[in-house]
């Protein structure tokens, strides 16, 4: 059975901290107030923010930082870096006996601590215990360590939510009006929704609702009852663009020739979009531009009030929100999106879910493994780590069996061939050429007809034609006797 290790850091406004764990440790400190490592946290994450080139070396420093920041530099008993510490030697005792086990890293932000819950903890670097030298990123460098923010549970809706059958439901939502007074840029959504829409099927259904008005979106939350809202669009501090009704769009227009389509929603207001129904989790996207990678002001200002906004709505009751805290490409936003949805449909929980999706993003492209900060990008605010979707029964994947290329009997799985070095036909006792994946070839063959992978024993079936395969441990196989049908499919 699977075992799950949860240590649970709530962080209040006041910079205390109180540390609890699945080993009934629990100890209590405070965010550090050492002058220096404040000032170079909110230096460096200055940098990263503003640096799009920003490196992996940069990033593992303001890593360091924020671990100090939160665990402090103090081992002694009953401190809450020893605890912690202790916990994941404990973790990593059971995960070489089980790899199915789990670390779980809550950071737990009250409602009074926005200051600190603004920092990007997803950088959180925790230096090997032992060898300060090394280390890991907590998000993302190991799917099985899972770091996520999580809220204090508002209410009792989170004792409410239950996994559900499939399929998973996934509304995608729009909205790029124009507002002279905040200069907002007209982008085009098609490039992350084409994505995101092709991952529909096994499970998964997506619909698209463009040019959203505050009513049409409720309405088609109220009707679809969706899992997810991903909404793709604006923001400004405190508020959401959506699109004004069309007739009042045009009264204004005509009667003072600006053309004014940006309905601004503030917190409570996007909160009543959702009370006729709760979906589990509302993804909120700033798209971009495709002309430059680099933010605009406004890009800059949306990505911001999202942030800040996925944090009200979680307060709000809203099970779990997600949103981007730095510039990320319209592709690596839908291939982390993609990633994430399909793992829910799969039935993993949400937490565990995210980290499988930051593992795509932290893959070397042109730069080392977790060298740009987009693994970090996305921000995730929980109140529950439960799955949307019961885990589906999947029938076992058909075994890829082997056909002889001269009497086409059906001879084993193709594992078993490459296994056993199996280069003769045990019915028609013909030789045959084998590629490393184990397909029977003609002794002609230059690479696999099935699956183009190379051939590994060609020239040794060439030299020796006569030659079987006998298993371990038994007498050599006579090529006067009858041909052995046990393989017979």
């Amino acid at each position: 059975m699977a075992i799950t290790l949860d240590c649970k850091l709530e962080i209040h406004g006041n910079r205390g901290l109180a540390y609890t764990d699945t080993n009934k440790r629990s100890s209590e400190g405070a965010v550090s107030d050492d002058f220096l490592t404040q000032r170079t946290v909110k230096r460096l994450a200055d940098w990263v923010e503003q640096r799009e080139d920003s490196t992996k070396q940069d990033f593992e420093l303001l890593g360091r930082f924020l671990y100090r920041l939160l665990f402090g530099d103090d081992r002694s008993p009953n401190t809450i870096r020893r605890d912690f510490e202790d916990m994941y030697e404990s973790f990593l005792d059971l995960a070489r006996q089980d790899e199915a086990t789990r670390l779980r890293l809550w950071l737990i932000f009250h409602q009074d601590a926005d200051a600190l819950a603004s920092l990007p903890w997803e950088f959180l670097f925790m230096p090997q215990p032992g060898d300060e030298t090394r280390g890991l990123f907590l998000a993302g460098e190991e799917t099985k360590l899972i770091l996520t923010r999580f809220v204090p549970e508002v209410g009792d809706l989170v004792s409410t939510l239950r996994p559900e059958a499939q399929p998973l439901r996934i509304l995608v939502a729009h909205a790029f009006p124009e507002d002279p007074a905040e200069l907002l840029p007209k982008l085009d959504p098609s490039e992350v929704i084409e994505q995101i829409d092709s991952i529909q099927g096994d499970g998964i259904t997506v619909n698209v609702l463009a040019n959203a008005t505050f009513d049409a979106l409720q309405k088609r939350i109220e009707d679809e009852r969706p899992h997810i809202v991903h909404f793709i669009g604006h923001g400004k501090p405190g508020a959401l663009a959506l699109f004004r009704p069309s007739g009042d769009i045009e009264r204004d227009l005509a009667r003072t020739r600006r053309r004014l389509e940006a309905d601004w929603c503030d917190s409570e207001q996007v909160a009543t979009l959702f009370a006729a129904h709760k979906p589990h989790l509302v993804f909120l996207h700033a798209c971009h531009g495709a002309a430059s990678f680099t933010s605009t002001s406004s890009e800059a200002t949306s990505l911001k009030s999202l942030t800040n906004l996925a944090r009200e709505l979680v307060y709000a009751q809203l099970p779990a929100v997600i949103a981007m805290q730095y510039a990320i490409s319209n592709s690596d936003a839908a291939e982390f999106a993609g990633s994430f949805y399909r793992s829910l449909a799969d039935g993993l929980p949400m937490d565990e879910a995210i980290a499988v999706a930051r593992q795509q993003l932290a893959r070397p492209t042109g730069r080392e493994a977790f060298g740009h900060r987009r693994f970090a990008t996305p921000v995730v605010y929980l109140q529950t780590s439960a799955p949307i979707i019961d885990a589906p029964t999947r029938e076992p994947p058909a075994p890829d069996l082997v056909q002889c290329p001269h009497c086409n009997s059906q001879l084993m799985p193709a594992e078993t061939v490459a296994q056993l070095a199996l280069d003769k036909c045990p019915y028609c006792q013909r030789s045959f050429a084998r590629c490393e994946r184990g397909h029977a070839n003609t002794l002609e063959a230059s690479s696999c007809a099935r699956c183009e992978s190379r051939i590994v024993n060609r020239a040794a079936v060439a030299a020796s034609p006569t030659t079987t395969v006998a298993q371990a441990g038994s007498e050599p196989a006579s090529t006067n006797v009858a041909p052995d049908t046990s393989f017979r499919g």
